[in-house]
């Protein structure tokens, strides 16, 4: 089961507040039943019975940009990844789904390298068992997370 984050601040936006509801429950069952990379498998029959409302392609213009028909028929929520992962990087785990099903979606050929969001260490850190003693000496080094081997 995946996990997803959400904009707590979705409700108070101006274009979300102008929807009908029927139309807020099809964002957030697209938000819930899209892949790590923000992609829907176009299925109107099946979001329409579990959004108990009928919903179709038409609807999608309310989205404006924020939504994207893919050549393949599907649909792009396009600044999903970007909510989602942030900056996504080859090194981080947690971003692989994302960016396995971007490359199969043909989104993009080349992923931006970088520090990747919500991670814990830094790429080549080592992790010390006995963290709490070097806790301070970091903090006093340059700030807690950062290693003075990062160029």
């Amino acid at each position: 089961m995946s996990k997803r984050f959400i904009d707590t601040g979705l409700v108070d936006k101006e274009w979300f507040e102008a929807l009908d509801p029927r139309l807020k429950s099809f964002w957030y069952y697209l938000l819930l039943k899209c892949d790590p990379a923000g992609v829907w498998d176009t299925n109107f029959g099946l979001a329409s019975y579990q959004i108990g409302q009928p919903v179709s392609d038409e609807d999608l213009a309310a989205f404006g940009d924020r939504i994207r028909r893919l050549e393949s028929g599907k649909y792009l929520l396009t600044t999903f990844i970007r909510f989602q992962y942030g900056n996504l990087s080859r090194k981080c785990n947690g971003h692989t789904s994302a960016i396995k099903a971007a490359e199969k979606h043909g989104l993009f050929d080349c992923l931006p390298e970088g520090f990747p969001k919500g991670s814990h260490a830094l790429p080549g850190r080592v992790m010390d068992k006995d963290k709490d003693k070097d806790k301070d000496k970091d903090s006093v080094e340059g700030g807690v997370g950062e290693t003075n081997s990062r160029k």
